[in-house]
Order: C-alpha cells, then structure tokens, then sequence
C-alpha cells in the first residue's frame, strides 16, 4: 500500500494507470504524474492494462484510443467491469463525434486530444481526483456549492460569476461562455453542468479546433436542438443541455 502524509494522518495515494503504445508519451506522463504523490503504473498496450487492472484497482485510467490490440474503447470497458468506480480519461488525436458518444456510453468522463499540454492532462486527472475526495490538494470549504469549489478566488468579479452560476445552473435555457483563451470557460461549464439537474448526466468537453474539418458538419453529425444552418434551437430539448464557449481576441 502506497501512503503519504496530510497533516496528522496518512492517506492512501491515488493510483493511475497510462496505457499507451507511445514510450515517450508513457515516460512523460509518469514522470509527471509522480511528481504530483501519485502512484502511476504504465502499460504499453491494451493487453497489459487489462492484466495490470485485473490485479489491482485504479483511480483513474489514462488511455490512447489507437492502439495494437485493445484499443482504448476495450481498455475503458475492461476498467468499467472490474470497478464502476475508476475514472478514465481518453487520449486521441482522432477524435469523432461517434468515438465521443461510445466512449461515454461506456463510462469514459473525459477526453484530451494530442498533441496536448501535460498541465492540461494533470489539470483533468485532479479534477476527476477532487471529484472522489482523494486529491493531492484538498478543496477549502467555502459555504457555496460543490460544483464551484474548484473556481479559486476572492473578488467581486469572482464572487459574482459564483452568484450568477449558483442563480442559471437550475434553468434549461442554453448558455454562452465569452472570454480570452485559458481564462476558465470550461470550469464555468462544468460548475453549471454539476450545479444543474442534470449533473448525473455525462458532460462533453470538445475543443472543436482539434477536430478534424467536417466532423461537426450538420449534414453529417446531428445534435439535439441545432439546424442545419447551425443556429440553435433547445427549447423543446429538456434533457440536454448546451454550453457554448468562444475565446475573444
């Protein structure tokens, strides 16, 4: 058993598994990861996750989709089985519309598309970690609700975007998140879609830039509530709900 130190006691450490073909994604991401006090084991290919997952659970389950053998859908099936409770996230520089729909019907609770940022990636798994009650960091107890705990801040600002989170998240009307790239629009999506009636439905990050061109055709690709012409229209759509998020210049 792996343990650390918080305060006066010691806790079990999260344990994270990286499965990927790739040598040098599984050494970055080790080495990373460990920095943070987790315990991470690494797995070349879907075979051996399986058999690592079989022998002991994970937290979390890092894993490539494109792979020899099991691919990645397999690997987060297999996680699934053997503990309902492990998280996973999907790693993919193929990213699809049909992938992301399997991959949450099978119990998948996020995606990042390669190439990615290492912060990102560790930003996700502390996240999913927060989520469970055993992150490195624990969250300072405030008197606002769960969802916003990981928006960190003290000013008026801050105090009222939590107001105005806490006031729309019960609504089913749709939303548009403005404002320059890395300033948090995700976090403010996540905190509606958690604060909502719907937070035991699965939430979809896509960073559409990372898509290949045409997967989000309308032709092609139909999603509740949009036209063909790509307007919106979610007022007859009660159980999804839509957060659209644009970066200013």
């Amino acid at each position: 058993m792996h343990t650390r130190a918080t305060g006066t006691e010691s806790v079990e450490a999260p344990r994270i598994l990286v499965v990927d073909d790739k040598a040098n994604i599984r050494e970055l991401l080790f080495d990373a990861l460990s920095q943070h006090g987790y315990v991470v084991e690494v797995a070349p290919n879907g075979d051996a996750a399986v058999a690592l997952l079989e022998q002991a659970p994970f937290d979390v389950v890092i894993t490539d989709l494109n792979m020899p053998g099991k691919n990645g859908l397999e690997v987060l099936r297999a996680a699934k089985a053997l503990n309902s409770d492990t998280e996973v996230i999907i790693i993919t520089a193929y990213g699809t519309m049909e992938t992301a729909v399997e991959a949450l019907r099978l119990g998948a609770r996020d995606f990042i598309g390669e190439p990615f940022k290492v912060s990102e990636l560790e930003n996700k798994v502390q996240r999913l970690l927060q989520g469970r009650g055993n992150a490195q960091r624990p969250v300072p107890h405030t008197s606002w609700h769960p969802s916003v705990q990981h928006i960190v801040g003290s000013s008026a600002a801050t105090r009222n975007l939590l107001k105005m989170i806490a006031k729309i998240a019960p609504s089913n009307s749709s939303v548009l998140i403005t404002g320059p790239s890395g300033v948090g629009k995700e976090l403010v999506a996540r905190a509606l879609h958690e604060a909502s009636p719907r937070r035991d439905k699965p939430f979809v990050a896509l960073n559409c830039a990372a898509l290949a061109p045409g997967v989000l055709d309308m032709r092609r690709v139909r999603l509740p509530g949009l036209r063909s012409d790509g307007s919106a229209d979610l007022s007859a759509h009660t159980r999804e709900r839509f957060f659209w998020t644009r970066s200013g210049k």
